[in-house]
């Protein structure tokens, strides 16, 4: 499977990405440190220099989903926001445990 991963040197990405590459699935990673990203995950990851929160100052047309997730003591909280602005946010508890194959979420 191919996966591309925005952000993937910090701690949730980099746990991530190890994962992945465990799994053998391709794995394409855009981040802003490029150097320390070949380091840490070798060859077998294609690393793409980039920002994904720079603009590139062109208007756009095409409707925009975006995500972000926020981790802490309280567990992982992850708010999705369509194009027309209407919003989601889920809340998982640190004690949750999702494994990787299907979709399946387990609670302790």
């Amino acid at each position: 499977m191919r996966v591309f991963v925005a952000g993937g040197t910090g701690l949730v990405g980099s746990r991530l990405i190890h994962r992945l590459q465990k799994r053998n699935d391709k794995v394409i990673l855009l981040t802003r440190r490029p150097e320390s990203a070949r380091e840490r995950f070798g060859p077998t990851v294609t690393v793409v220099e980039g920002d994904p929160t720079a603009s590139t100052g062109e208007a756009s047309d095409e409707p925009v989903w975006t995500m972000k997730s926020t981790f802490g003591p309280g567990g992982t909280t992850t708010t999705t926001t369509a194009p027309d602005g209407s919003s989601t946010t889920r809340t998982t508890l640190p004690d949750t445990v999702i494994t990787s194959g299907p979709t399946e979420i387990h609670h302790p």
